[in-house]
């Protein structure tokens, strides 16, 4: 008799974004109330199931919807208890309304917080949240290098570093700046989070390598312009929601197999009399 072990990466990937969460509340006291949590979660995950029935899908995984759920309340931040909820339907909706080839075009999690910051006045990103501890920044980056490693998707999450901090590096270098500068900015959690958490998702990425290294490109260079010339804060969530416009485009042009999500199977014998 056989039995099946199933795991989806998936997983892991939802355990160590709620360990970040953890340490987030309990260690740099995140101004994120359990309210806040609860609600973003339960809104999201029922979001999810009514869209599944709706279009009556076999795949009910509710995967997807966890990790947006987890990536909003890691990033956003109100003073109430109805916004988390609000953006967390509209992010996990917007997968099932706005597709293209039977595939959602942007990131949940970007579009959600894009709609927070735009729409409300009450939504703000704390990209010091996490502290400047370059400890931190290091597991920010092993921890996000593992996952997306295992999705594949690693090359995407370096690309972008090298791209945005290559160009922040040759303004501080243009400009005169000391490196400490340049230092505080790559500590910073936000960012990290958003390379190897929202840029590497790979259902709104290009397919072909070509392909991700051009939407890496645009997506640091198009970052840097909007952040330096136009002051606009978290410019490279913005930038992600704009460039997954392009994303069919770039699919159509550079040919290469779609993204499945891979699910591995171990195998474990069982004797029953």
């Amino acid at each position: 008799m056989f039995n099946h072990i199933i795991f989806d990466i998936r997983f892991l990937q939802i355990f160590v974004m709620a360990s970040l969460l953890s340490l987030g509340v309990y260690i740099y006291d995140f101004s994120l109330s359990s309210g806040q949590v609860a609600l973003t979660f339960t809104a999201g995950l029922l979001t999810q199931v009514y869209w599944i029935n709706k279009y009556k899908l076999t795949n009910k995984s509710l995967l997807s919807a966890g990790i947006t759920c987890l990536g909003l309340v890691l990033l956003l931040r109100s003073n109430n208890l109805w916004l988390h909820p609000l953006i967390a339907m509209a992010a996990i909706s917007s997968k099932f309304l706005i597709q293209k080839n039977k595939q959602h075009i942007f990131n949940p999690t970007a579009i959600g917080l894009v709609f927070a910051l735009t729409l409300f006045s009450s939504g703000w990103l704390s990209p010091g949240q996490w502290g400047s501890q370059f400890i931190l920044a290091f597991w920010f980056v092993a921890i996000g290098s593992l996952l997306t490693f295992r999705a594949r998707q690693l090359d995407m999450a370096w690309y972008f570093l090298l791209f945005y901090i290559g160009g922040m590096a040759i303004r501080n270098l243009y400009l005169g700046y000391e490196i400490e500068i340049l230092i505080h900015a790559v500590k910073n959690g936000s960012l990290l989070l958003f390379t190897f958490f929202m840029i590497t998702d790979p259902k709104t990425t290009p397919n072909h390598r070509n392909s991700k290294i051009l939407f890496a490109f645009v997506i640091a260079a198009s970052s840097l312009v909007c952040r330096y010339y136009f002051y606009l804060n978290h410019s490279y969530i913005y930038c992600l929601v704009i460039a997954n416009l392009f994303v069919p485009f770039f699919n159509k042009k550079f040919i290469a197999p779609k993204f499945q999500w891979r699910v591995y199977e171990k195998k474990s014998v069982s004797y029953s009399c």
